[in-house]
């Protein structure tokens, strides 16, 4: 059973998939000023809300190339 109170965060691999793009190319776009700022960024990297990512995607025209994982 999914935890219900699991937040719904995605790194820079789970973006990259999303966008169908590299994950060198998410560190790109992470550093533009309309790119969402993270959630919370841990020792092994930044991580977003899904949320925000769909928003800016939907934002800038960037059409998702696969869905979120989970």
């Amino acid at each position: 059973m999914p935890n219900s109170g699991a937040l719904d965060l995605v790194s820079t691999a789970e973006i990259a998939r999303m966008l169908g793009v590299t994950r060198q190319r998410v560190q790109q776009l992470a550093k533009t000023t309309d790119f969402p700022e993270p959630a919370a960024t841990l020792s092994m990297g930044s991580v977003w809300h899904t949320g925000d990512i769909r928003a800016w995607a939907a934002a800038t025209g960037r059409a998702l190339a696969a869905p979120p994982p989970g």
